[in-house]
């Protein structure tokens, strides 16, 4: 027989739940439309505090809230809104893992770095809103969300995790459509984009990759080595790192200047280069490829 012991603890702002199995529970019991508010004066939320609360459909949290910890909303299946406030600063590993409800998050001008898996499986997850303050991306973080569009990063980012966008389907408990991301736009400052950050989503037609930025193996759908600076795959894409010179104004195919060619600020695109491909550049030293 299965026996569940759950330790409560309201010590200094800090309320946690420990489920000794797998069974789950809600740390505070939403009411009858599935709302839940976490008190004034919690500064914290431990691990698993609202593990399995399949009844949580949006809830409250208080404006001293500084941490949520690990697996705290992990599988609340039917979690659809929640609002950070200013001053939290983590979100532990899997905490919205599986909140498969979740349409969108933004985060607050306080949060510096998103722990590994923190939103994987969130197949929901539409719109992520991320703050100027926010330099890293763990591995993981947004594994599997193929509802995700499009994707603008802010100019302090400097490091894309591993798989940290990697799509679709990475868990079989989970039903995955296929991918809906359409847009990504890198900052200037990012420095790596780790392996399988973004592969899986065929639907992505146009990247903007920073010179000098370490791009990891498979890091796209369409493939990339970095030793080349050169992206590979079924279409024949031509520029890697450093826009070429602005085609010339006729059906002719530019002519390629090759790899390392030094970025001209302010330069636009584009130019059809044959059936399938389309090559432009981009403000600020990065390489739009599009395919066509």
């Amino acid at each position: 027989m299965l026996t569940t012991i759950l330790v409560l603890l309201a010590l200094g702002g800090v309320i946690t739940q420990s489920a000794q199995d797998d069974l789950g529970g809600c740390l505070y019991t939403p009411d009858a439309n599935g709302h839940a508010v976490v008190p004034d004066g919690v500064t914290s939320i431990g691990e698993s505090a609202f593990y399995k609360c399949v009844s949580l459909i949006s809830i409250t949290l208080p404006d001293g809230l500084t941490s949520i910890g690990q697996n705290a909303f992990q599988d609340a299946t039917s979690l659809a809104s929640v609002s950070f406030p200013e001053g939290l600063t983590f979100i532990g590993e899997s905490a919205f893992e599986r909140a498969t409800s979740l349409t969108s998050v933004s985060f607050p001008e306080s949060y510096t770095s998103i722990d590994p898996s923190a939103f994987r499986n969130a197949i929901s997850l539409a719109s992520v809103s991320f703050p100027e303050s926010l330099t890293s991306i763990g591995n993981m973080a947004f594994s599997n969300t193929p509802s995700l569009v499009s994707l603008s990063f802010p100019k302090g980012l400097t490091s894309i995790g591993e798989s940290a966008f990697g799509c679709c389907g990475d868990d079989s408990s989970v039903p995955s459509p296929d991918s809906s991301l359409v847009s990504v736009s890198f900052p200037d400052g990012l420095t790596s984009i780790g392996d399988y950050a973004f592969n899986g989503h065929s639907t992505l037609s146009k990247v903007y990759v920073p010179v000098g930025c370490s791009v990891g193996v498979n890091a796209f759908h369409f493939g990339w080595d970095d030793n080349l600076n050169v992206p590979l795959g079924e279409t024949p894409w031509m520029y890697g790192r450093g826009p070429p010179p602005p085609p010339p104004l006729s059906s002719s195919p530019p002519v390629s200047p090759g790899v390392g060619a030094e970025a001209t600020s302010g330069s636009v695109a584009a130019q059809n280069a044959g059936p399938g491909l389309a090559i432009g550049l981009a403000i600020g030293g990065c390489l739009l490829v599009a395919m066509g």
